[in-house]
């Protein structure tokens, strides 16, 4: 639930975003290029993200900034989750 909380928090914040002035800590032309990456690598990223938990923080909120479909989405977290939980189990179950 959490990461769709946060890609909807991008997705409603994203076209305030996109209009706002470039300043010292935020480039519009940044926030196109994240548009860009997750057209052709967002399920990679979503995926790899549920690994790595200080980027599993944001690869959701950048997301839904950046337009991904929601269902493109959901179907990747749901991946990444599923696989997340099984690695976990297989790697818990190994005996030492």
């Amino acid at each position: 639930v959490g990461d769709a909380v946060s890609y909807f928090i991008g997705s409603r914040s994203g076209a305030a975003l996109f209009n706002k002035e470039e300043s010292r800590f935020f480039k519009p032309k940044y926030l196109k290029l994240a548009a860009a990456f997750y057209e052709k690598h967002g399920g990679k990223a979503i995926i790899i993200a549920r690994f790595m938990p200080l980027v599993r923080t944001f690869v959701p909120v950048v997301a839904g900034i950046a337009r991904m479909p929601y269902k493109r989405f959901a179907s990747f977290n749901v991946i990444g989750g599923a696989a997340w939980v099984f690695s976990m189990t297989m790697i818990g179950s190994v005996d030492v």
